[in-house]
């Protein structure tokens, strides 16, 4: 599978399509309007002809990543301080009627 920005230039590519999506409620996703799929990193592959942009909040865990050309919010990733792994994929990307088909847990 592929999703992408709105522009084209992040891409990202994963094997399938998660079981759930989770409908984070903290401030910044409910601004966002993000559902997201966890995935391993290995699992992910992120491309962006021109980096993604990032931003932080909080106790800075994570970083939001979002493309500088047409703001697409895209992914999250853990911060390097954090120890932690992994991948969010706003799957807001995809086609609605690809997300119709996968249930939201909250």
């Amino acid at each position: 599978m592929t999703v992408s920005c709105h522009c084209e230039n992040v891409t990202l590519d994963f094997d399938q399509l998660p079981q759930v999506v989770r409908d984070c409620d903290c401030p910044i996703c409910n601004r966002l309007g993000a559902l997201w799929a966890d995935f391993e990193s290995s699992e992910v592959t992120v491309r962006a002809t021109t980096p993604t942009a990032t931003y932080r909040w909080g106790d800075g865990s994570y970083e939001m990543h979002h493309c500088p050309t047409c703001g697409c919010t895209t992914h999250y990733t853990p911060a390097e301080q954090s120890g932690e792994t992994g991948v969010g994929i706003n799957l807001r990307l995809l086609d609605r009627r690809q997300l119709e088909s996968i249930p939201i847990q909250a």
